[in-house]
């Protein structure tokens, strides 16, 4: 490879954690019952259980057993497995109640298959994507966007603040009394599967450029829109706390300071030491071959990060 650019996709994810709640009162709704093979009637451990159009789920036992309660449940449930046929029943939300299913076999036929593995220990010697890294950490210097005389690009930063714990109680209070619809907007992750309310919402676009010589740097907004809670949030405020925290960050420095705290950037010269690298695959980005360059820290307790680069696949 003669040189190796990056493509860089950072998305920081900040869960903002305004009011706490003592308790639940919206009632719950509990789902129990087992999963059979409709054929040999015997249990089948490790099925799939969800609520439909929801990220709240379980899977069975191993004697097919399962059993759901939440607060946010759909009017449906679906059961799935490798190898059968998935199936959907309605339910009752808010009641307790016993929902069995039993699974039908699809038909397929697959030759036998032997996978045989043993899990090997990271090492960097004779490791292709250590010395893929490598590579990308030497010509770094010439792939730096600070390079060129000159360079511009559009801008696009979208920043957004929730609400968390979002219960029947805290819906109740006073202070909502007179703003009951904008529960009407409340939503659910689709990290950890809990409902969020969006109060906060901040969209900008603009035109950045840069010169070499004599250098300087210009970022021209064309457009930003801010809609929240006046009531809850202060926009001046905000805007401080927005540019404290989403800082401009550059893959290619040794070191970046991310909320007060030096990380090492995996195209550090000491990432090797810091990091694993894996490939994981070739990929098309932009009409280009890139290598999908995967990177996590050795250790957990080390301030590194966790994602993936892509290079271009130079000849």
């Amino acid at each position: 490879m003669k040189k190796h650019q990056i493509i860089l996709l950072i998305t920081v994810f900040i869960s903002v954690f305004i009011f706490q709640t003592d308790g639940y009162s919206q009632k719950m709704t509990r789902v129990r019952g087992t999963v059979i093979n409709s054929k040999t009637k015997e249990p089948i451990p490790f099925a799939n259980i969800v609520f439909v159009g929801k990220n709240i789920g379980t899977t069975t036992d191993y004697r097919g057993d399962y059993s759901l309660e939440t607060q946010w449940a759909s009017g449906k449930i679906q059961v799935a497995y490798i190898g059968f046929k998935t199936r959907i029943k309605k339910i009752i939300i808010g009641k307790s109640q016993v929902i069995n299913f039993e699974l039908e076999p699809e038909n397929f036929k697959i030759d036998e298959v032997v996978v045989k593995s043993r899990r090997k220990r990271y090492r960097n010697k004779n490791n292709p994507a250590v010395a893929l890294i490598k590579k990308v950490i030497k010509n770094k210097d010439k792939n730096r966007k600070e390079r060129f005389d000159y360079y511009e690009y559009s801008k696009y930063e979208k920043v957004e603040f929730d609400l968390n714990n979002i219960t029947e109680k805290f819906r109740q209070k006073r202070a909502f009394k007179k703003y009951q619809f904008i529960f009407n907007y409340v939503d659910t992750s689709k990290i950890n599967g809990k409902p969020y309310l969006p109060v906060f919402l901040q969209e900008t676009l603009s035109k950045v450029y840069y010169r070499k010589s004599p250098k300087t740097s210009k970022e021209y907004v064309f457009g930003s829109k801010s809609v929240g809670s006046k009531d809850y949030i202060d926009s001046e405020g905000t805007d401080m706390m927005v540019d404290y925290l989403y800082q401009d960050i550059n893959l290619y420095d040794n070191d970046i300071t991310l909320l007060t705290n030096q990380f090492i950037s995996p195209l550090s010269t000491i990432s090797p030491v810091i990091y694993k690298f894996r490939i994981l695959d070739t990929v098309e980005v932009n009409n280009r071959s890139c290598i999908k360059l995967a990177f996590q820290p050795r250790n957990k307790l080390d301030f590194a990060f966790i994602g993936n680069l892509y290079v271009t696949n130079d000849k």
